[in-house]
């Protein structure tokens, strides 16, 4: 019998179905689709009800795979001395709020997290304490944790997107359907930094991926993070240093990402920011004011009233063009601010020193905001899958007579 759509099934339960029933192939060629329309009028409704069987199957019994993996790992792993504590739960729908693991950490306490069930790393979320939430990224993501307290996770409807990194539920999710996502997560506390405890374990293929995903993950700088309002990316940022300064560099690869690092400053006339950054490429295909050309390299300032400032570089638009965010969701928080023009001195080290409040006033307007809440760097090449190459050091906000390093 040939298959035809399973689209609507997702793809995990299509590739299942696909694998159970029988597909008849000539000579390496699918049958015409007139070969198959007189199957299927000869299939009649005993078959149909079949495939209705074997589709229930899949709905119901696929999920049950994922508590199962779940409890394997966790009997491997209890007892053993690298682990202070670990506990395996299954994910109710979002609707419900956020759901405590029952681990709690002290903050620089090694964590991993595993993920079991479909779209698990781009639809689970993690926040400790007050801290802003993270997404996992993966079917694993191991790190140091970032604040004190219980560790709790949710997942996330398909086209749900946070309004605030507190993880406090979006307006959105109250018309996205009450389902249960099939989702169940492993958290694990450790003595030791993860990579040496899941170095230090009997080999077991979860294990083994999870090592393999920390070890290819770049180290940032101090105190950054992803930001909660995309998924976590562990390939774009990475700490950077020359022997005598020390930063980040973006380097997005067909692909983007942004890394914050909470900060909490008031906002006034003395406000300013200054950084040097290095762009040893420009690599949009075309002006940032357009969607399909949004491929650029910042820096950038989060306010305490959701907006947000970036400065960047452009090989198209003029010094001081200011533009609101041509993506959509973005286009309601985000501004740009171009500093320099042109290929020239590309590859140079160039030093700018911004008022943050009168940015704020030419660029946004409205009533300004009182603290800045963040330090972001952004990085993307997604719209023409080029790569992206920039270098920020030296980065000092300075306000109301205090001065803040952000580079430790």
């Amino acid at each position: 019998m040939y298959v035809t759509d399973m689209s609507l099934l997702g793809p995990t339960r299509s590739k299942i179905i696909n694998k159970i029933f029988y597909v008849e192939y000539t000579a390496g060629v699918a049958p015409s689709p007139e070969t198959r329309t007189g199957r299927a009028r000869r299939i009649g409704v005993r078959t149909r009800l079949r495939i209705g069987l074997l589709e229930w199957l899949v709905v119901v019994c696929l999920p049950s795979v994922a508590p199962a993996q779940s409890a394997s790992l966790e009997h491997l792993l209890r007892g053993e001395p690298a682990v202070v504590s670990l506990a395996s739960v299954r994910l109710p729908t979002a609707h419900d709020g956020w759901t405590g693991t029952g681990v709690e950490v002290e903050e620089g306490q090694g964590v991993t997290l595993f993920g079991f069930g479909e779209d698990v790393g781009a639809r689970v979320w993690v926040r400790i304490g007050r801290a802003d939430i993270e997404n996992l990224g993966g079917e694993s993501y191991s790190f140091l944790a970032w604040a004190t307290g219980e560790i709790e996770v949710i997942s996330l409807p398909r086209d749900v997107r946070w309004e605030h990194c507190d993880g406090t539920p979006p307006a959105s999710l109250s018309a996205a359907p009450r389902q249960a996502p099939g989702h169940d997560l492993l958290t694990v506390a450790w003595r030791s930094a993860p990579g040496d405890a899941l170095g230090g374990l009997v080999a077991h293929e979860v294990l083994a991926r999870a090592k393999a995903d920390l070890d290819a993950a770049r180290e940032l700088p101090a105190g950054f993070r992803s930001v909660c309002y995309l998924l976590r990316t562990a390939d774009v940022f990475e700490a950077w240093d020359d022997g005598e300064r020390h930063g980040v560099w973006g380097n997005a690869a067909s692909s983007g990402g942004i890394i914050k690092k909470a900060v909490d400053l008031p906002l006034d006339r003395s406000s300013e920011i200054s950084f040097a950054w290095r762009y040893d490429d420009l690599h949009s295909l075309g002006p940032e004011t357009e969607a399909s050309h949004h491929d650029y390299s910042s820096i950038a300032l989060e306010f305490d009233n959701g907006q947000d400032i970036t400065w960047m570089r452009s090989p198209y638009l003029e010094a001081v063009t200011s533009f609101r965010c041509p993506l959509p969701w973005w286009d309601r928080r985000e501004t740009h601010i171009v500093l320099q023009s042109g290929r020239e001195d590309v590859g140079v080290w160039q030093s700018h020193t911004r008022k943050i409040l009168d940015d704020y006033e030419m660029a946004v307007g409205g009533d300004p905001p009182e603290r800045v809440v963040g330090v972001w760097f952004i990085s993307v090449g997604v719209f023409g899958g080029t790569t992206a190459d920039t270098k920020y050091v030296d980065v000092v906000l300075r306000s109301g007579g205090r001065e803040l390093e952000v580079f430790e």
